[in-house]
């Protein structure tokens, strides 16, 4: 990514009252090489916000962290939400993802976004939710291997989630093939859910 580039978007942006997010996030999608960065888009999303009159208390006069969070968290979700309903492209957001460990100490994943709205409801929005990783499977001498992790529940916890039902659990690693199947393939039918319980 191009330092310079992003100092000089938020340096426009930052403190204007009349500047347009969209304008902002559609920056951070073309200084990000063309594919939109969730993780960058928020960041800068958030200078945005830490600039804007909400972020800042009434009273006091002084910087008011939550309003500019909640500034942010509306913003994110009013820019991403529009992206469901076009119905003639494919969006794919590309975003990191932080490992974290849950009360059990087990390892469990979240999607790299300034704020927590965006990313709680993030899946929720989009069609797919997949994780690109590294797996290494069990046992000896066997090389680890590039794959999508395409739904949940999994063994390592990585986000997922595939709406329509029509991606394996583990995926090759090919944008192109991927976006095929989600196109094109077969729907599991009703019967291939039905189980007996004895």
């Amino acid at each position: 990514m191009n330092t310079e580039r992003v100092e000089s978007i938020v340096t426009e942006y930052h403190g204007n009252n009349n500047a347009s997010l969209k304008a902002l996030l559609i920056d951070a999608c073309t200084i990000s090489a063309g594919s939109p960065s969730i993780t960058v888009a928020s960041r800068l999303a958030l200078q945005w916000a830490k600039g804007q009159p909400e972020a800042f208390s009434e009273r006091t006069g002084k910087p008011d962290t939550r309003g500019a969070y909640g500034l942010l968290g509306q913003e994110m979700i009013g820019w991403v939400t529009p992206l469901q309903h076009i119905g003639s492209r494919n969006v794919w957001f590309v975003g990191l993802l932080d490992e974290k460990r849950d009360d059990f100490n087990r390892p469990y994943y979240e999607p790299q976004i300034e704020g927590s709205k965006t990313g709680l409801e993030l899946p929720g929005i989009v069609d797919e939710v997949v994780t690109m990783t590294e797996l290494k499977p069990e046992g000896e001498n066997v090389q680890p291997y590039r794959a999508v992790v395409c739904s949940r529940p999994n063994p390592r916890g990585y986000p997922a989630g595939d709406r329509g039902g029509k991606l394996e659990q583990v995926e090759a690693p090919h944008p192109g093939r991927l976006m095929a199947k989600i196109r094109d393939g077969r729907r599991p039918a009703a019967a291939d859910y039905t189980y007996n319980i004895q």
